[in-house]
């Protein structure tokens, strides 16, 4: 028998990839300040990673266990989830057996997986695009799963709007190309940011939807753009992202997202 995994007294679990500079820094700052902080990385379950857990009473008790760590559920008081990678099933099972392994029907109801798509020997992503009438003249196979379709919003620029916390960090993004002008995503060479204020009725909105929704991180993606009808500057929403990137932001603008999480993690775990 091998050595018992040592049990950590944690008060921050950081689920995150075991190469993520983004989450680097905010660990860094943690222990800076002293507080026990702890990284998993998804993709250890169930191979390396082991869960033990009952929910009961309104509480979680029971353990994370990995190689060389215990974690006890009970003790920790935030938990930072970054993009959580896949979960690596065991070798030896079939497809289905690994996809309905992955997906946890009737249990969990959106799977913690990456949205890429691996095809043809090569991993593509689904960019956003705008449907064209030859789309529309063949709806085929549209009933095979569920989709989000929306109007289009006329647009100057895009703008991903951070909160954390109290705090509130608005990056406007400019589309330097027509593949980034439809998804930024797409083409980031061409695109320019730039740190802007939003007005007070559209902060005091997020923050609205932030206390509604239950987060305290969350990253909002925002069309400003003329309304068809006055020309005036509007704003769209378009989606609130739970676990959404900020790092290229704050490299780009200096915008310090990273201590906000810091500080927020920090005083929910004292």
């Amino acid at each position: 028998m091998g050595n018992r995994p040592g049990r950590l007294t944690v008060t921050v679990l950081v689920l995150a990839a075991e190469m993520d500079r983004t989450a680097d820094a905010v660990i860094l700052r943690l222990a800076e300040r002293d507080i026990p902080v702890v990284r998993l990385d998804l993709s250890w379950f169930p191979q390396r990673m082991r869960l033990d857990a009952e929910f009961s009473n309104g509480t979680w008790s029971g353990c994370l266990r990995t190689e060389h760590h215990t974690v006890d559920l009970a003790e920790i008081r935030a938990v930072w989830v970054r993009t959580p990678s896949s979960f690596q099933m065991p070798a030896g099972m079939s497809k289905a057996e690994a996809d309905f392994a992955q997906s946890d029907p009737g249990v969990v109801l959106k799977p913690l997986s990456t949205n890429l798509i691996y095809e043809d020997g090569i991993y593509k992503m689904g960019w956003t695009r705008r449907l064209s009438r030859q789309d529309l003249a063949d709806p085929r196979g549209i009933d095979v799963t569920t989709h989000l379709l929306q109007d289009w919003a006329p647009k100057w620029h895009e703008c991903r709007a951070v909160v954390v916390g109290d705090d509130l960090f608005s990056v406007a993004i400019h589309a330097g190309s027509s593949d980034s002008y439809v998804d930024w995503r797409s083409d980031y060479p061409s695109l320019r940011y730039e740190v802007i204020d939003l007005c007070e009725p559209v902060a005091t909105s997020l923050r609205g939807v932030m206390a509604e929704l239950g987060l305290v991180y969350g990253a909002f993606d925002l069309v400003i753009g003329p309304d068809h009808t006055t020309g005036k500057e509007t704003v769209t929403f378009l989606e609130v992202n739970p676990g959404g990137q900020y790092g290229f932001l704050e490299t780009a603008t200096g915008v310090p997202i990273t201590d906000s999480l810091a500080r927020l993690l920090a005083r929910e775990a004292s």
